[in-house]
């Protein structure tokens, strides 16, 4: 939960007469909207086009999904020709999702169903849209290959818990149970499903020139450190520090580790609000007495060597930690894209 960007809901046509100011005034930062099932030419959402002109109406960022019936590759292509054409003409500043949750899908077995969302997440991506995949941690054990999936597509976790089990760009974690608040939202009779947000992804989708949108120059930091430009020329809390200014390529996590800090140091020193979100010529303060050795010393660690079928979940669950504690503690900056032989500090309580 810690850590999101902002919260949203998403809707379909059991959501009807919402009131969307009312919603808007209960800091809800964006909504997904249903848009189709199935493949027929009567299975568009009734009340897409509704939610959409409503949540836009208001300000609301808005993102777009199908549910599907797939048991098949074949009709999974059907699926995604018939999704494009219900949302075409529209612009999404979040993910367009494939939600995948189906007992009939399920019961055609993991490599069946892993092969349905690859055709209609490709093809709905070859159209020009960041795509991902919404379900639940049953069928990603189960039911969906993660480590080949979740490299190339965007998860949309459907998890009604206090926590969540898997790094995601959005977090369902309620609807009809809720276990962090109410059910309910002013403006919408009946129970309502509520998200956590975790990635900038209107940013990301509008500096990619994604979603119906033109590209725009990149504001989001992509994947690999580079050496960037640092300089001593002042003082802080009567700490000594040097200013580094941001690359083409810079992460927080790339430089934390660079300068042997934590990137919830840098967060903290630089009043940085969104740690996923940094930009080329950025100057940034990295303490010179301050280091991520200072705050780990005194914590004991093991070194954990990366095996064939690992996933940072099974390795998290193994000794009693979190993903996002891996991630930090290591650098990782793909948490769904580890390597066998890989080294990974773990670390335990004493």
């Amino acid at each position: 939960m810690a850590n999101y960007l902002s919260k949203g809901i998403d809707v379909s046509t059991w959501q009807k007469g919402v009131d969307y100011k009312r919603v808007a005034s209960q800091n809800i930062k964006f909504a997904l909207c249903r848009a189709s099932f199935g493949w027929e030419a009567n299975q568009k959402d009734n009340m897409f086009e509704t939610h959409i002109k409503g949540f836009r109406s208001v300000g609301i960022p808005v993102g777009a999904y199908h549910y599907s019936y797939a048991t098949t590759p074949a009709e999974a292509e059907k699926e995604a020709k018939y999704f494009l054409s219900c949302i075409k003409g529209h612009k999404f500043e979040l993910p367009v999702y494939y939600d995948m949750e189906e007992n009939s899908m399920a019961k055609t077995g993991k490599a069946n169903c892993t092969a349905i969302a690859e055709k209609f997440c490709d093809i709905v991506r070859k159209a020009g849209y960041l795509v991902g995949i919404y379900t639940n941690p049953n069928w990603l054990v189960n039911y969906l290959d993660y480590d080949k999936l979740f490299p190339k597509y965007e998860l949309w976790l459907a998890q009604w818990s206090s926590k969540k089990d898997y790094s995601c760009g959005i977090w369902q974690y309620g609807g009809s149970t809720n276990y962090i608040e109410s059910t309910k939202l002013d403006g919408i009779s009946g129970d309502v499903d509520k998200n956590y947000m975790y990635k900038d992804y209107p940013s990301i989708i509008k500096s990619k020139g994604l979603n119906g949108f033109s590209k725009t120059p990149p504001e989001e930091s992509a994947s690999n450190p580079s050496t960037g430009e640092t300089s001593n020329n002042g003082k802080t809390d009567n700490n000594s520090y040097i200013v580094y200014t941001v690359k083409k390529g810079d992460t927080l996590s790339g430089i934390a580790q660079k300068y042997d800090t934590t990137v919830q140091k840098l967060v903290e020193d630089n009043n940085i609000a969104n740690p996923n979100l940094i930009y080329v010529g950025q100057k940034i303060k990295i303490s010179s007495t301050t280091s991520k050795s200072d705050t780990i010393s005194s914590k004991k660690y093991i070194t954990y060597t990366v095996k064939a079928g690992d996933t940072l979940y099974s390795i998290a669950n193994s000794y009693n930690t979190s993903i996002e504690k891996i991630v930090s503690d290591n650098g990782i900056k793909n948490p769904n894209l580890i390597y066998i032989g890989q080294k990974l500090k773990i670390f335990v309580e004493e």
